[in-house]
C-alpha cells in the first residue's frame, strides 16, 4: 500500500497525502491511526472468535493473513502484538497451476477457499482431484 500502514509511529509527522478530489492536504500519520484503530477492532473481533471456539491453543503454526487487506503495510507487526501470536505471516497460496492471475495475495482467500472445497468434495467421493474435477473445472474458466 502507498499511504497506509497500521503503525502510526513509523510515519513522520510533517508526511501528508493530497485528497485531489477535495483539494486538501491530510497527514498521513492521521490516516494511520484512523487504519490502526480500524485494523485492531478487525483483529480483536478474531482474536474473540478463536477465544469463542476454544482454537486459541490449537494454532502451533501461526496466523496467516490473506487477501487484499492483509497487504495493508506493518499489518503482520500489529497482529502479533494483538492476537499474542509469535508468527504472523501473508498467506500464500500454494500447489495451483495455470492460474497466475488468481494466485496473488488479493485472490488468497477466494483461491484458498476453492481449494478447500474440492479438497472436501474429493474426501467425500473418497478421490482425489486429478484435474476434471471441481478445482480442473475451476481453472477452465480462467
Amino acid at each position: 500500500m502507498r499511504f497506509g500502514t497500521v503503525l502510526p509511529s513509523h510515519v513522520p509527522a510533517e508526511e501528508s497525502v493530497e485528497l485531489e478530489e477535495e483539494g486538501r492536504l491530510v497527514s498521513r500519520r492521521e490516516i494511520a491511526e484512523v487504519l490502526q484503530a480500524r485494523a485492531a477492532e478487525l483483529l480483536n473481533h478474531v482474536l474473540a472468535e478463536m477465544g469463542r471456539t476454544g482454537l486459541m491453543h490449537e494454532i502451533h503454526g501461526g496466523v496467516h493473513l490473506v487477501g487484499g487487506g492483509a497487504l495493508l503495510t506493518h499489518l503482520p507487526i500489529l497482529a502479533q502484538t494483538l492476537l499474542g501470536r509469535p508468527r504472523v505471516v501473508l498467506g500464500r497460496i500454494q500447489g495451483v497451476a495455470g492460474l497466475p492471475q488468481a494466485t496473488g495475495n488479493l485472490s488468497s482467500s477466494t483461491l484458498g477457499a476453492v481449494k478447500a472445497l474440492s479438497r472436501d468434495m474429493s474426501e467425500v467421493r473418497g478421490k482425489t482431484d486429478r484435474g476434471d474435477g471441481f478445482l480442473g473445472r475451476f481453472k477452465k474458466l480462467f
